[in-house]
């Protein structure tokens, strides 16, 4: 299985200087799964294809979909989901991992790429819903920091066009849930509390 992506050896971990120094920095690579998890490794960032610097008009098509988990789920959790061994390519531990309080990343390769930045954003939020991950990290340009020598879980599986599709009409639901939500007064949270079964 070969992605494409855009990988920047600029940024390691998660420096918010060196972010914001090498936005433009991102080269595009067709990359294999243990090569991505490679370069995860080295605490390189990685985003989807890009036609310049790292912004929304950039983006050319998304061929992964990645889910950061900050709370609620243990590694533990996430791989005994029947969806994570179904379809994920790997898990990873982010740089603020640690025993006590689990955060990390599950990376998703696509059989099929988007090439819709709507698509990609309603598709990173339903996955982010699906896992009651982060709300704020679903954007096209988002770039995935890398965690230097982290845990990595290879699985090694891909998801299809049908349960992106799932995942894009669940994130639609979800944007327009939240956005009833605001215009009723009722306060909603960035993160979705609650995984929604796809």
């Amino acid at each position: 299985m070969k992605i494409c992506l855009s990988v920047n050896r600029h940024i390691i971990g998660k420096d918010i200087g060196a972010i914001a120094r090498h936005n433009d920095g991102y080269v595009n690579m067709t990359l294999s799964l243990d090569e991505i998890a490679g370069a995860i490794q080295l605490g390189w960032a990685i985003a989807h294809v890009l036609k310049g610097p790292r912004r929304s008009e950039n983006v050319v098509s998304a061929n992964f979909l990645a889910v950061d988990i900050d709370e609620g789920l243990t590694i533990e959790d996430a791989l005994t989901d029947p969806f994570t061994p179904a379809h994920a390519g790997f898990l990873y531990t982010t740089v603020s991992h640690t025993s006590d309080l689990h955060r990390f990343r599950i990376f998703f390769p696509l059989d099929v790429p988007l090439t819709s930045r709507e698509d990609i954003r309603l598709a990173q939020v339903g996955l982010s819903a699906r896992y009651g991950g982060d709300l704020a990290a679903t954007d096209a340009p988002r770039l995935f920091a890398g965690s230097k020598d982290c845990r990595l879980e290879m699985i090694g599986m891909s998801l299809p066009p049908g349960e992106v599709e799932k995942l894009i009409q669940l994130g639609r639901e979800k944007l327009q849930s939240r956005r009833l939500s605001v215009s009723t007064g009722v306060q909603g949270s960035v993160r979705s509390r609650n995984s929604v079964p796809v």
